[in-house]
């Protein structure tokens, strides 16, 4: 049996307006349910696409941003171990940036043309930023001009801009030896070598120059590209510390390597992503590099990051 309503609940039911107010209080108690369940909806929807953006995140790979090292002189021996690196670089999908860090006193003329053409491979796709930790002279710097972005240490050494070649030796006539031409022994005259040595030096100045020019001109807000001094003052052969390197707009910044991977991360788009050492990738878990640089450095080669590259970098975190 139903509960029958209370005389004092009959009369306010019975009295004047009471029904109108009712049917309010009725009306706003459905709306106030109604907001609170698309209230609820909302937080449900945030809830889970704040759950799905973490298992996306958790799931899906970082980019990657590949280092390299130039650390050794340009030459023979160490070509593979430049050129082996800079390949995975290029070929791989989910490395979005490329970080060179280069201490080098540079080397081979031809070798350094190579690595300077194959960054600039590189650069078509994903972004390249070279960081001078000590030297970046001669070809290693050649290489590095190849870069989109150079940062170097306040007291690195930089440039170097020229060629290095030795005269021909004068082989003297030898009736036991016969010749097609008379530079068949020699390879050519001292001349000639003056010559191509000079138009080796003009590929060299030529191409850093563009480069440089092009990199003060569109990756600096503004221009940096009145600071380049002409072609000639920096054929000199001369090396400037990384300050002055600066402000003759042969880098284009003064940093750390910390910088440099910032600087690449920026130009790729990324906010997250990991480092992955591309030495170690080329060399495997079997192998290792015993590079050289001077005889002055042999005490410490044994135990200095020449020997394997391991985690030189902690990726950033979240």
């Amino acid at each position: 049996m139903a509960d029958e309503p209370t005389p004092a609940v009959e009369q306010y039911a019975q009295s004047p307006g009471s029904m109108d107010e009712l049917e309010r209080w009725e009306a706003f108690a459905a709306n106030f349910q109604m907001r609170w369940r698309w209230v609820a909806l909302v937080l449900i929807i945030l809830a889970g696409l704040v759950v799905g953006l973490s298992l996306s995140r958790a799931l899906t790979p970082r980019p990657l941003i590949g280092i390299v090292r130039f650390n050794d002189i340009i030459d023979d021996i160490s070509k593979p171990y430049f050129l082996g690196p800079l390949d995975i670089a290029a070929k791989r999908g989910d490395i979005a940036a490329v970080v060179i860090l280069i201490d080098s006193p540079g080397g081979d003329a031809t070798i350094s043309e190579e690595m300077f053409f194959r960054i600039q491979d590189i650069r078509q796709s994903k972004p390249v930023v070279a960081s001078i930790e000590r030297y970046g002279a001669s070809g290693a710097y050649y290489a590095a001009a190849a870069a989109n972005y150079i940062i170097a240490r306040p007291a690195a050494q930089v440039g170097s801009i020229g060629v290095i070649s030795s005269f021909p030796p004068n082989v003297p006539p030898d009736e036991s030896i016969y010749t097609t031409g008379p530079f068949k022994a020699s390879g050519r005259s001292s001349i000639d070598l003056m010559r191509d040595v000079e138009l080796v030096k003009q590929t060299f100045l030529s191409h850093v120059y563009d480069e440089r020019a092009y990199t003060l001109e569109h990756m600096h807000t503004p221009s940096r590209l009145d600071v380049l001094p002409d072609r000639e003052s920096l054929a000199t052969g001369q090396i400037w510390i990384g300050t002055r390197a600066y402000q003759i707009g042969l880098v284009d910044a003064v940093g750390s390597n910390e910088d440099a991977i910032a600087k690449a991360a920026s130009l790729a788009g990324i906010s997250h992503y990991d480092l992955i050492d591309l030495l170690n990738v080329y060399l495997g878990d079997d192998q290792e590099y015993l590079g050289y640089y001077s005889n002055l450095r042999s005490d410490w080669l044994e135990n200095g990051p020449w020997v394997r590259l391991y985690h030189l970098y902690v990726a950033p975190g979240d």
